[in-house]
């Protein structure tokens, strides 16, 4: 579960995507990430680092479907593994789907990802 928004770590840093932006803040022995949309910025992730291992932002995205919850897909790496992450993004929060998540982790991009999503299980 992500830290409330008072005890985030200060040292921030904000990727641009289409409509949103990822807010990367790094303290500790790790990094959180937060989703920030007209205004409002929700903490919905947190990574725990090894000593001397990075962590980076690559790309999201959202997807939306009229039936479905709206996703955010992220990918990042860590160390050199590299992996998309599928987050369900609802009124009470963002979560993270490890069902989706293990369909795209290895897709090697956004079509990739999107294709998978619409293919049948």
């Amino acid at each position: 579960m992500p830290p409330p928004d008072d005890a985030l770590p200060a040292i921030a840093q904000r990727h641009d995507f289409d409509g949103f932006q990822l807010v990367l803040r790094a303290g500790g022995d790790g990094v959180t990430l937060s989703f920030l949309r007209d205004g409002a910025e929700l903490a919905f992730d947190r990574r725990s680092l090894d000593p001397g291992v990075g962590f980076a932002l690559l790309d999201a995205f959202l997807l939306a479907s009229p039936d479905e919850p709206e996703l955010l897909l992220v990918q990042s790496r860590i160390g050199t593994a590299v992996n998309w992450d599928v987050f369900t993004v609802r009124p009470d929060g963002i979560r993270l789907s490890a069902e989706l998540s293990r369909r795209v982790h290895d897709a090697p991009d956004r079509a990739a990802v999107a294709n998978r999503l619409a293919a049948p299980e």
